[in-house]
């Protein structure tokens, strides 16, 4: 049983950087997927590369084309074939992120959910077809498969946020959204839509170290070389040039975006304050919050 009525309620998810803990990958896979587009002396940039990077993760929540032509147009239409790049970008993050696992605890919090009548949504810049892909063929796809109403993916007409949320609400008749997401970008467009779609944007403040996008950069660097033949052997990597935020830092902008609810701590403790939010808010039982 649980505490209150969930009827027409939603949860809508972010899959990368909030189901499955890869934002050490997403953005160094747009990194050597866009060096591979470059002319020949900057192939083995490593400067270039760290900016690209970084450019990835200031970006988070746009799709890999929309984050390449948004650098292209600070950097003189430097990447080449913005679709191929991005297309290179769906493989290697696909292949690289088979190495990526689940926040502890989210496919069981998942179950819980669709347990009690809550619908559970995918909400992705991804394209739609690499989506179902993961959905049918990824092992970590089917593990989460059942307990997912739809999973929402960018198509032609049809994208992440405004298009998705309508869709959640027409088709489904949901009163309510809990939009789950770690970017700043996907809070604000989530408190933007809140009055026409009753969401209730809740912020994942899970921080990515240098440590993390280390291992990042050799996963993916290798996956390319897999998958391409491509030599990296010439990149040295200066870990002090990577920016990433802290969590206070983290937190006061996703609370600026406007997030009503901030989840926070490290990637072990997380979805299980996560779930005691949801808990407390009565969309689940007490008994469901086990570490």
């Amino acid at each position: 049983m649980r505490a209150k009525k969930t009827k027409n309620i939603a949860v809508a998810w972010i899959r990368d950087g909030v189901l499955v803990n890869r934002m050490h990958i997403n953005p160094v896979a747009l990194a050597f997927a866009s060096l591979r587009h470059l002319a020949p002396e900057n192939k083995n940039n490593s400067d270039l590369l760290v900016e690209l990077i970084n450019f990835g993760f200031a970006k988070s929540g746009y799709s890999a084309a929309e984050k390449m032509r948004l650098y292209n147009l600070s950097a003189k239409n430097i990447i080449n074939d913005v679709e191929k790049a991005s297309q290179d970008y769906d493989r290697i993050a696909t292949e690289a992120a088979k190495k990526a696992e689940y926040f502890p605890g989210a496919p069981e919090l998942l179950e819980n959910l669709h347990r009690v009548g809550i619908l559970n949504f995918i909400t992705s810049a991804v394209d739609q077809p690499v989506l179902d892909k993961w959905a049918r063929n990824d092992a970590s796809g089917r593990k989460i498969a059942p307990y997912l109403t739809e999973i929402l993916g960018a198509r032609p007409g049809f994208l992440k946020g405004r298009d998705h949320f309508e869709h959640i609400i027409k088709k489904y008749g949901v009163e309510r959204i809990y939009y789950v997401a770690d970017a700043v970008s996907e809070i604000k467009t989530g408190a933007e839509l809140a009055g026409d779609y009753g969401i209730i944007p809740i912020g994942f403040a899970h921080v990515v170290t240098i440590n993390d996008i280390m291992a990042g950069i050799k996963l993916v660097s290798r996956t390319t070389e897999d998958l391409f033949g491509t030599d990296f052997k010439k990149i040295k990597i200066d870990p002090q040039r990577i920016k990433l935020s802290a969590e206070n830092k983290i937190v006061e902008s996703l609370k600026k975006a406007g997030a009503h609810k901030i989840i926070i701590r490290n990637k072990r403790e997380i979805i299980f304050n996560l779930k005691r939010y949801f808990v407390n808010n009565g969309l689940i039982n007490r008994k469901c919050i086990r570490k």
